[in-house]
Parts: C-alpha cells; structure tokens; sequence
C-alpha cells in the first residue's frame, strides 16, 4: 500500500471522531464577560466526558471554521484553540464539491 493510499485509509477510519462545531454566535447585545469561554469550556467537558458523541465515540479532535471577512475568531483564540490553517473556499454539493464565492475560511483545532 502507498503511503498516500495508507494516510487515506487511516483518515477514513478515523473521520468519525472528528468534532466539527459549526454554529457559534454570541448576538452584539449580549454582555456577559467571558460568556464565550465559559460556553466552549462547557462544550469541550461534555465532549470529553462522552456525552454529545454520537454512539459514544471517544472523540479526538474538535474543529471550526470561521469567515475571516466577517469574524476574528477571538472567543477560539482565547480559549487556546489553534490556527491550523486555511480551507480550500469549496462546499458539499451533492456528490461532489463546488468552489464558493466566499473566502477562505481559518480551520482551528482544539
């Protein structure tokens, strides 16, 4: 087996213990100091105590993407998440992906 056909494999067989936290919204008004970093310290606790995983998984990694055009990613940064890199600017469409209009959006890691 290749190499890249091995790291394929392995991403597949592992896929199911990604995490992606897709929504995240804290509305203007709202003021509550650390709001944010209290909501994701809570998140991250239930997900590691196993109860959020679909069919009780041990999850390993949590990701989110953030539009860099509308969002600096403050609440992430703060609560030491990491700036890995940048996506591809394409979405799911169907069976295959399609480009997007919008920009590249940072992926971060916990």
């Amino acid at each position: 087996m290749s190499t890249s056909a091995g790291r394929e494999s392995q991403r597949k067989a592992q896929l199911h213990r990604i995490v992606n936290n897709s929504r995240f919204l804290i509305l203007p008004w709202v003021r509550i100091p650390h709001l944010a970093s209290h909501v994701l310290a809570l998140t991250i606790r239930r997900l590691e105590a196993g109860l959020a995983c679909p069919f009780w998984h041990r999850c390993a990694l949590l990701e989110t993407f953030v539009d860099p055009g509308r969002f600096q990613a403050t609440c992430y940064k703060a609560a030491n998440w990491r700036y890995v890199g940048r996506t591809h600017g394409s979405t799911k469409d169907g069976v295959g992906f399609a480009i997007t209009d919008s920009p590249r959006r940072f992926i971060f890691m916990r």
